[in-house]
């Protein structure tokens, strides 16, 4: 390392190395390449911190962020610059671990929160797994995963490190060294690396430019390990807090990784259960169901950088966490619609125009279609009342005069409309559930005459995305041309590329796979094979994809969207449903043909249900449940990937299907071949 040099994040280090493929000529300050993060947080509020692909802790205000350098024997490793780094969930839960090769073996980070005694924090542990000693620094950066950050002020209080007045870190006891740096004093690394740290803290460290940093260095025995605690909580103003003389948590009591793993698998186990015979795509569900799971913060979605979520966002993990039973997270979530609303019905920001009433629309007549939740749906009739009530009168407005509302609001676009057009419809079927069949009247009407609108006009990519939402009538020549448009335009390979050009696409990649879906096109699974190439090791998907990076290069590191889609898109592979029934199996995967696949607990428009594949040479036998809703007549059960022919209106039964080869379960190649029928289980036909 140069003297002199700054030592960045990795994605700096990548982009402004001249020798790097990532290298963007002064584009350095702002990350469009590694734009990859894994959030971290827990179930009792919204607090969250992210942790980068080489084990940098971005903290709670994304202002700053917590490194870790390794001073093995032959030299100091510095993760954002070594080759030799992987990381990996322990056991599917959002328990991040992070390796580093030194000689003699590996040193080992792992970064997971917890509800502490004080409030949500992360706890940050080093393990040195080889047979030596080494030193371990702690470093606090003035940058983050997501760009570039800022501290004016660090203060080191005992064992408490804090960042412009903002609780940073609670070491484990006080540091054999400390290094600090500024702007004009240069990197605090510098002197780690040259054993120049000192034994006492130099007051004050001040940085009017933002770059104060400072690194907290201790030694490790072999198999031992260190442990530190970022808290998540915003600290009380410095005004009203008493300056404590020593540590303020005892971070040898927090729970470890592995008790910390085992209590996401008890949150999930009463949930929808899936086994499947693809060991790849049975990992990414697991993995992708808790992160599902932790967008849930009480009455608001969580979010890093922090930023008030919008609807659109919220509906699709509400819908998502409706689909994989998590109901009472789904309840807390819609039920914030009344605080969530103005005076005048209009349910969001702005700046999220007509869109946030569909999607609030949405959210609540998907959650009463999967659970029957009337306690929640009879308080907020009258919220849904004006809401749908806000977009039919500006509708009829907008149509009388030729033109949109006037306003603060801008005439809504097609995407705004085609969640409107859901929404309404989807609300009116909550309002006739809960007894107010004259809403219901009116939400149907307005919804009947936005999907007139729609079905006009040139198909765009807000037309896919309306389709996607099934605002559209299918199957249909509407759905069949904005479905060619989408490939003609957009398509790069199984992906479509953001229209923005930003990169490539996974949200809009997934609304058309759904859509392909729903039409039994065998297209759908090389967009889940994308899908699962380009999630990142700890199975996040960021907005927008770098097409030569895989990282990513816009928005979110770790969208809570595309993870609500993914697993909406993967509940629908195995239990879809329309207005007529139920579709098991919409297809097939021929890499699956002559294994199993069971579904346990899935709550669906019409009740639980649970079913069962079990094969007989070529002849798929089925055998399902349904455990109907109240008032449910006869519904229809098909199963057209595995035999388009069959059909049953028995809420419960077994069948044997007709033969499947693969020429029958799919009419186009879907990425590597498919093994032989009762071939060997867990093989993936998504690799």
């Amino acid at each position: 390392m140069r003297p002199g040099r700054w030592l960045g994040p990795w994605w700096f280090e990548r982009q402004t190395d001249p020798e790097s493929p990532e290298f963007i000529p002064g584009g350095g300050r702002e990350n469009l390449t590694h734009r990859t993060w894994t959030r971290l947080g827990t179930l009792t509020g919204p607090e969250r911190a992210a942790i980068d692909p080489r084990g940098l802790v971005g903290g709670p205000s994304a202002r700053w962020s917590i490194d870790w350098w390794i001073g093995a024997e032959d030299r100091w490793h510095l993760p954002s610059r070594e080759v030799a780094v992987r990381q990996r969930l322990v056991g599917h839960a959002p328990v991040v671990e992070t390796a580093m090769r030194v000689p003699g073996g590996d040193a080992l980070h792992r970064a997971f929160a917890i509800a502490g005694r004080d409030g949500p924090e992360v706890v940050i542990e080093i393990e040195n797994a080889t047979p030596v000693p080494f030193a371990v620094a702690l470093a606090l950066r003035p940058d983050t995963p997501a760009g570039p950050g800022g501290i004016t002020t660090i203060e080191l209080d005992g064992t408490v490190v804090r960042a412009d007045g903002e609780l940073a870190l609670v070491l484990p006891r006080p540091p054999a060294g400390v290094a600090v740096g500024t702007a004009s004093g240069g990197d605090a690394v510098h002197d780690v690396i040259a054993g120049a740290a000192t034994a006492s803290w130099p007051e004050p460290v001040r940085c009017e430019r933002g770059r104060a940093n400072a690194a907290f260095v201790y030694p490790l025995p072999h198999t031992a390990t260190l442990r530190a605690v970022l808290p998540l909580r915003s600290p009380v103003p410095s005004s009203r807090r008493r300056r404590p003389s020593g540590p303020v948590r005892v971070v040898s009591s927090a729970p470890t990784a592995e008790q910390v793993r085992k209590g996401w698998d008890q949150q999930v186990a009463r949930a929808l259960r899936i086994q499947l015979p693809d060991d790849r795509l049975s990992g990414v569900i697991e993995a992708a169901r808790r992160h599902l799971l932790g967008l849930h913060a009480g009455e608001d979605v969580a979010t890093w950088p922090p930023r008030p979520a919008g609807w659109r966002e919220t509906a699709a993990v509400v819908v998502a966490l409706d689909q994989y039973g998590f109901h009472e997270e789904a309840s807390q979530l819609v039920a914030a619609l009344p605080d969530r609303q103005g005076l005048d019905g209009f349910a969001g920001a702005s700046e999220e125009g007509w869109a946030a009433n569909g999607a609030a629309l949405h959210a609540v007549g998907e959650h009463w279609r999967l659970t029957r939740d009337e306690l929640t749906i009879e308080e907020l009739v009258g919220p849904v009342a004006k809401a749908g009530h806000w977009i039919g009168k500006r509708w009829a407005a907008g149509r009388v005069r030729g033109r949109g509302r006037r306003g603060s609001l801008p005439e809504p676009g097609l995407e705004d409309l085609g969640w409107c057009a859901r929404g309404l419809r989807d609300a009116a079927g909550a309002m006739a559930g809960v007894g107010q069949p004259e809403l219901a009247e009116d939400l149907d009407r307005f919804a009947e005459q936005i999907v007139g609108f729609l079905a006009g006009g040139e198909p765009d990519a807000a037309h896919l995305r309306a389709a996607s939402l099934g605002a559209l009538p299918e199957p249909g020549e509407r759905v069949a041309a904005v479905v060619a448009l989408a490939r003609e335009r957009w398509e790069v390979g199984p992906a479509l590329v953001d229209p923005a050009g930003r990169g490539l696409d996974p949200s809009l990649t997934l609304a058309l796979a759904t859509i392909e879906l729903r039409l039994g096109d065998s297209r759908a699974l090389d967009r889940l094979s994308w899908l699962l190439d380009h999630a990142s090791a700890t199975v996040t998907w960021p907005t927008a994809v770098h097409p030569r990076t895989r990282g990513g290069s816009a928005g979110d590191g770790h969208d809570g969207v595309v993870t609500a889609q993914a697993c909406s898109f993967f509940r629908r592979l195995l239990v879809d449903e329309d207005r007529s029934g139920l579709r098991l199996c919409s297809l097939y995967p021929p890499g699956w043909l002559g294994q199993g696949v069971e579904v346990h607990d899935a709550p669906t428009a019409f009740g639980r249900l649970g079913f069962a594949v079990r094969w007989h040479g070529e002849r798929p036998a089925l055998l399902w449940e349904l455990d109907p809703h109240p008032g449910i007549g006869e519904i229809t059960l098909v199963a057209p990937g595995l035999d388009p022919s069959w059909s049953s209106n028995e809420p419960r039964g077994e069948a044997l299907l007709a033969p499947v080869t693969p020429a029958t379960v799919t009419a186009e190649p879907v990425g590597s071949p498919a093994p032989e029928p009762g071939g060997e289980t867990g093989s993936s036909s998504f690799s």
